[in-house]
């Protein structure tokens, strides 16, 4: 069996290490929040907003002993 003093200590290490890396993601999303959203840049590609099909290039094949 385990003695108290060693409960003691695991359920203090498990304490101090939550609340250490909750309490960076925390930090971290709080600091995200007040920084705000970033402001949304114009396109300027020729190609911006196309969408990216590799088949629409492609010779369409006829098949003609399956063709009916």
């Amino acid at each position: 069996m385990h003695s108290t003093l060693q409960m003691a200590i695991s359920l203090l290490v498990f304490i101090v290490v939550y609340c250490a890396v909750f309490g960076v993601g925390y930090y971290y999303i709080f600091r995200l929040i007040k920084k705000g959203p970033q402001p949304v840049t114009e396109l300027t590609s020729q190609t911006a907003g196309t969408p990216a099909r590799p088949l629409s290039a492609a010779e369409p094949v006829r098949d003609e002993e399956n063709a009916s």
